[in-house]
C-alpha cells in the first residue's frame, strides 16, 4: 500500500506526463475534410475514406473536422 508521500510523487509524475502531452497536442495542425456522397444512404470522409451513414461535424474514424475548410485531401 502506498503512503501519502508516494501518492503525491506518483500524482506529480502523472501530471507532468499529461502536461507534456497537452503541449504536444497544442502544436499539432488539426485535420480537416469534407463529406462526399457515394450513394443515397452513405457518404465518405475526404481525409481517410471512412464510410458513414450520417454527416457528422467530425469524422468518427480519423477525427477530421468537417465544419470548415478542407485541406484538399482526396481519398
Amino acid at each position: 500500500m502506498m503512503n501519502s508521500i508516494d501518492l503525491i510523487i506518483s500524482a506529480r509524475q502523472h501530471l507532468a506526463e499529461a502536461m507534456s502531452l497537452i503541449d504536444i497536442a497544442g502544436t499539432m495542425k488539426p485535420k480537416t475534410g469534407h463529406w462526399f456522397d457515394v450513394g443515397s444512404l452513405s457518404c465518405r470522409c475526404s481525409n481517410c475514406g471512412c464510410k458513414s451513414t450520417k454527416e457528422f461535424n467530425f469524422c468518427p474514424h480519423c477525427g477530421a473536422d468537417m465544419r470548415g475548410r478542407d485541406d484538399e485531401h482526396s481519398y
